[in-house]
């Protein structure tokens, strides 16, 4: 989580329930369906157990080599779509 908060140079929240990668589709099927009216209210019915910080040179180390990231993906798309 602290990896995805450096990149994207935003605070991270860790929900208080974390059953899986189905209760998070579920979740965001909720939303998107209008059951909540925004992350913030369904942020107050989940709860929050901890919220990472970014460190920002980390941040900026890794927004000075995005275009790295970018090219790599670029060539690599294709074969990646294979292994599926």
């Amino acid at each position: 989580m602290q990896a995805i908060a450096d990149v994207c140079g935003r605070e991270v929240s860790v929900a208080k329930v974390t059953v899986g990668a189905c209760f998070g589709d579920a979740i965001m099927a909720s939303l998107a369906g209008g059951a909540y009216a925004s992350w913030d209210e369904l942020a107050q019915v989940l709860g929050v157990a901890q919220t990472i910080v970014p460190d920002m040179a980390a941040h900026e180390l890794y927004a000075s080599r995005r275009h790295i990231f970018d090219e790599l993906y670029a060539r690599n798309r294709d074969l990646m779509h294979e292994l599926v």
